[in-house]
């Protein structure tokens, strides 16, 4: 084999192999990835924990998000995504509700957060459900050091 013919067949190994490689990475790059199970990441659906060194994991739900934290131990900051406008908002100050309304097949999460009481109070009307209260709030062990969330006094308001 000449130097030639090697160089080509180099370049050719390199392009046979290389571009499914590339093609893999920017695909992958391109949707967000759930730390727990894989899953592409609905963004309304994101949760992100930040641990005490500032490193952050993101989640295609709370679900999710709670069975790795369940894991790993307490975390410092949990970001939950307001279904309404997409903004995160730190979970103490989001209204979690409890609906038939399930987010993702894969894991049956079917609590859904927003950042307002008249927010979720539409949801309840739309699809039925609950909103959690004290301990049946996601993260609710987490938060017991800091204030917790005022209790609502809404006939459809619960604790789990």
């Amino acid at each position: 084999m000449t130097r030639r013919q090697a160089a080509l067949a180099a370049v050719w190994l390199l392009v046979v192999v290389g571009l499914p490689c590339l093609g893999h990475f920017w695909r992958q790059r391109r949707a967000s990835r759930c730390a727990f199970d894989g899953l592409a990441i609905t963004p309304i659906y994101r949760v992100k924990l930040v641990d005490q060194s500032g490193h952050s994991a993101e989640f295609c739900c709370l679900e999710c998000a709670l069975r790795w934290q369940a894991t790993r131990g307490p975390v410092e900051q949990v970001w939950v995504t307001d279904e309404i406008s997409g903004q995160q908002i730190l979970s103490q100050d989001a209204i979690f509700v409890r609906s038939p309304v399930v987010t993702t097949p894969a894991t049956g999460n079917a609590v859904h957060a927003f950042a307002t009481t008249a927010d979720a109070q539409r949801h309840i009307r739309a699809s039925g459900g609950r909103i959690l209260l004290g301990p049946g709030r996601p993260f609710a062990a987490q938060q017991q050091s800091r204030t917790p969330y005022p209790q609502s006094k809404s006939a459809s308001a619960t604790s789990e």
